[in-house]
């Protein structure tokens, strides 16, 4: 296995963990003052508490990733194609919250948004680095080119 392919399954691992620290911590304050939530986010429509926001912390970017790694480790080339759909994933994410706290008044350089933001698409970045590495490439056999006999 290329050291990149490991470096991957330590991204997914670490996503997992930051993820469950999160979606754990969540699940006992639903009000996120544990984690420096401000509470003027539950006016953003649709949001009374954050149960649910913990729920997919833990199903989507907690288990998901931790299933990836170990498919990874197995040598299964779905492993990388869900690293890259989750990457894509988490972009998505941190978009879709910086969108809905910047209409409800509040800043991207709200300490808290700002670094979990930034490990986010941190790991997102580097997991896409190193999906599209030759070396992972060539180890999962994913988009070789055909290899055609000499021509003479």
């Amino acid at each position: 296995m290329p050291v990149s392919a490991f470096v991957l399954i330590l991204l997914n691992l670490a996503l997992a963990g930051l993820a469950l620290f999160g979606g754990i911590n969540l699940l006992m304050d639903p009000s996120g003052t544990n984690m420096q939530i401000n509470p003027a986010l539950v006016y953003i429509p649709f949001v009374t508490d954050f149960t649910w926001f913990a729920v997919w912390l833990m199903v989507v970017f907690a288990a998901l990733p931790a299933v990836l790694a170990y498919l990874i480790y197995s040598d299964r080339k779905w492993g990388v194609y869900g690293s890259l759909g989750l990457a894509a994933l988490e972009v998505l994410w941190i978009g879709t919250q910086v969108y809905l706290f910047y209409s409800a008044g509040f800043s991207f350089w709200w300490p808290v948004l700002f670094s979990y933001g930034l490990v986010v698409a941190g790991i997102a970045a580097a997991s896409l680095y190193l999906i599209f590495r030759s070396s992972v490439r060539t180890y999962f056999h994913w988009h070789m080119p055909k290899t055609h006999p000499p021509v003479s």
